[in-house]
C-alpha cells in the first residue's frame, strides 16, 4: 500500500497539521464525547461527568492520536536496517 505523499514545504505541512488537529478535536468533542456523556448521564443521573476518569479518557482520546498524526506529518520514518548498497 503506497504511503501518503506529503508536501516538502513546511508551511503546507503546518496547515495540514493544524487542520488535522482542529478536525479531530471537533469530531471528538462535538460528536462522540458529548454523545457518550449524555448516554452516561441517561444511564446513571448521579454520575459525575467532571471527574478524574473522564478527564483522563478525554486526554488520551484527544492527545494520543494528535501526537501520532503530528509525528507522521513532521518526521520521516526511521529505518531499522540499512542495506550495504546504499
Amino acid at each position: 500500500m503506497p504511503s501518503l505523499k506529503l508536501p516538502h514545504n513546511k508551511a503546507a505541512r503546518l496547515v495540514i497539521n493544524i487542520a488535522a488537529i482542529v478536525g479531530w478535536y471537533a469530531l471528538l468533542r462535538w460528536v462522540l464525547i458529548d454523545f457518550f456523556y449524555d448516554l452516561i448521564r441517561w444511564i446513571n443521573p448521579e454520575y459525575n461527568v467532571f471527574g478524574v476518569i473522564p478527564t483522563v479518557i478525554d486526554f488520551l482520546v484527544i492527545v494520543i492520536p494528535i501526537a501520532m498524526v503530528t509525528k507522521y506529518i513532521w518526521f520521516k520514518k526511521s529505518k531499522i536496517t540499512t542495506s550495504m548498497d546504499d
